[in-house]
């Protein structure tokens, strides 16, 4: 273990720990999934010893949230049965999956031979700012940022066309949910309007990993359709402060009401949202639907197309399109 420097382990039991003790690195241990992901993000550590199976953000969900970011760190799960090794094998970062039975004889030559097989690999994140979008994150302002994420080329340029004109925000736009998360991590807009269905990360998925990773940004869905059944479960989604119906963007000075009211409404709320997100409650997120998307380690995690109203039905109250089943 000479070249490893740090390692992270999530709710490991004493084998792990006493085997770990005297080799010369250094061990941070955490004992949830927010909680692991959020010191992964912050120390990169070389090597992830994970249980699969933690309550409402498993151990399989974490290290998709990090590979949907492309950070590829090698990994061993553990894990009380052999149900979630083929899951655990699928993920680029995996090194070995290990019984819990099998910890005191076999984890140290699986950290051996994993880490000497395993291939570093390194990406740049993809993520594309137009000319005065540039402009506007270099300058001063004291205008309120607004983020539009929207996987529809027409919506979204129309949507900006509204604004544009008014010289009352700095505007900036997402074509979908991964780049929205990039763009908010840079721009740390007041305010996000965005799509619910979007490919890859959509909307649900977005505003839980925003949770997760403790970025209290404030979001407005733009929806087709008023749908009592998806307001109320978007109620439950941390940092989600309402809803616009997307053909009210035609009517400017209601589109225009609408979003000032959440700009305000959004101040109003910042300091308790932000320690809402400082706290990283396991409650606050199974709030959202525990055994749903992400949160369901038996999730066979394809992208699917499904219909409005089934994705509304089934999904809503968890994590969508990258993390739910065909």
């Amino acid at each position: 273990m000479s070249s490893l420097k740090n390692i992270i382990v999530i709710q490991q039991g004493r084998d792990t720990l006493e085997i770990l003790k005297n080799q010369h690195v250094k061990v941070l241990v955490s004992h949830d999934g927010i909680d692991g992901i959020r010191k992964i993000i912050r120390h990169r550590p070389d090597l992830i010893i994970v249980k699969a199976e933690l309550e409402h953000l498993n151990g399989l969900s974490m290290i998709k949230i990090l590979e949907a970011f492309k950070i590829i760190i090698p990994t061993i799960f553990t894990s009380d049965s052999a149900t979630n090794q083929q899951r655990a094998q699928r993920f680029q970062s995996t090194i070995g999956f290990l019984l819990e039975a099998e910890i005191r004889e076999r984890l140290q030559d699986t950290i051996q031979e994993g880490m000497a097989s395993f291939e570093w690999q390194y990406f740049d994140p993809v993520y594309h700012f137009r000319q005065h979008e540039w402009a506007d994150l270099m300058g001063s302002s004291e205008r309120k940022r607004l983020l539009l994420v929207e996987d529809s080329a027409m919506v979204r340029q129309f949507s900006l066309s509204v604004l544009d004109p008014l010289d009352e925000f700095e505007l900036y736009s997402a074509q979908d949910g991964l780049e929205g998360i990039y763009k908010a991590l840079l721009t740390q807009p007041d305010l996000i309007l965005s799509d619910i269905e979007m490919p890859g990360i959509d909307g649900l998925t977005m505003s839980q990993i925003f949770f997760i990773i403790g970025k209290p940004f404030p979001i407005v869905f733009l929806t087709a359709k008023a749908d009592d059944r998806l307001v109320e479960k978007a109620r439950n989604l941390e940092g989600v402060i309402g809803y616009i119906v997307k053909r009210q963007v035609r009517e400017k000075e209601e589109f225009l009401r609408q979003i000032r009211n959440h700009l305000q409404m959004a101040e109003t709320l910042q300091a308790s949202s932000a320690e809402t997100y400082r706290e990283g409650s396991l409650e606050k997120l199974a709030q959202t639907g525990s055994g749903q998307g992400i949160l369901n380690s038996a999730e066979d995690w394809k992208i699917s197309g499904l219909a409005h109203d089934r994705f509304i039905r089934k999904h809503a109250k968890g994590l969508g399109a990258l993390w739910r089943e065909e």
